[in-house]
């Protein structure tokens, strides 16, 4: 038979024992509480990413798609000011090129009988060409009148 102490060691061993059990089992609840805080919280800053990645990439589209029709504006408006820069000379009935288009340019002195590359090895050549531009910007002066 077991005496009153010992029966009360047991005692105090196993309430011990049951409190170390239970302050396990109380650490365990909170850690696996605190875990799953944590991955709810993980997987809210998840999708917050995910949402910040979709924004992006609808803005993104939104941009590329305004730059496109930007473009489009750009290349009417273009196409609007040419046509109108054309039917200007039409209607001014000038026989002048656009100095801006070379190939024109080009294209008028050709008809024009005008040879352009003309050397200017010595002062009697640079002479001739001088006369010769001379020639031509009057014949342009006066057919622009």
């Amino acid at each position: 038979k077991k005496s009153k102490k010992q029966l009360e060691a047991e005692a105090a061993a196993e309430a011990a024992a049951k409190q170390a059990e239970m302050e396990l089992k109380y650490k365990q609840d909170m850690a696996a509480k605190e875990l799953s805080n944590y991955e709810v919280e993980v997987q809210k800053r998840k999708d917050r990413l995910d949402d910040v990645r979709l924004r992006l990439q609808d803005d993104e589209q939104r941009d590329e798609q305004e730059e496109r029709e930007r473009i489009e504006e750009l290349n009417a408006e273009l196409l609007v000011e040419k046509a109108n820069s054309e039917w200007e000379t039409y209607i001014g009935c000038s026989k002048l090129p656009d100095p801006a288009q070379e190939p024109a340019l080009h294209e008028f002195l050709a008809e024009m009988e005008v040879e352009v590359d003309v050397p200017c090895g010595s002062a009697e050549d640079f002479t001739r060409k001088a006369a010769l531009c001379d020639g031509i910007v009057r014949t342009l002066l006066a057919m622009d009148r």
